[in-house]
């Protein structure tokens, strides 16, 4: 009787220890999140293209150029024409309510900025938002 209570008291401890580690991994990434090579980023800005979409071809150009001033922004890009980036649209579509009306859509958190014109104005709107987020998760940090 005494070794049940004992497996069943070392159980218990387990699944409390599991469930601690848990949250505690589901906070830390409340504040940084990291990607698949385990970098830290602050935000992740999510590009949503089709690589037959000229203005996506703009988007990404403007990404490729603003990414290296942005270390602690994840940059993802989702091609739409795969299963998997078409998943990630329709989820960001019912996430942020939009129409589903094409693309490149631009994710910033819970603000998208839906089509590209060019660098100056929706270029700068991507910037805009990039500093906003930053601005806002420095000063959750402090």
């Amino acid at each position: 009787m005494k070794s049940k209570n004992i497996r069943k008291n070392n159980k218990i401890k387990l699944i409390v220890i599991v469930a601690a580690a848990a949250l505690a991994l589901a906070i830390s990434t409340l504040f940084v999140s990291k990607s698949a090579t385990g970098k830290e980023y602050l935000v992740e800005m999510v590009l949503l293209h089709s690589p037959t979409c000229p203005h996506c071809i703009k988007a990404m150009a403007f990404l490729d150029k603003i990414e290296p001033k942005y270390p602690e922004v994840e940059f993802s890009r989702y091609d739409v024409s795969t299963k998997s980036g078409g998943n990630y649209y329709v989820h960001y579509m019912k996430k942020l309510k939009w129409e589903g009306a094409g693309v490149p859509v631009a994710v910033f958190g819970d603000e998208y900025v839906l089509g590209y014109g060019d660098d100056a104005t929706t270029g700068k709107q991507y910037t805009d938002l990039i500093d906003e987020m930053l601005k806002a998760k420095r000063a959750e940090k402090k």
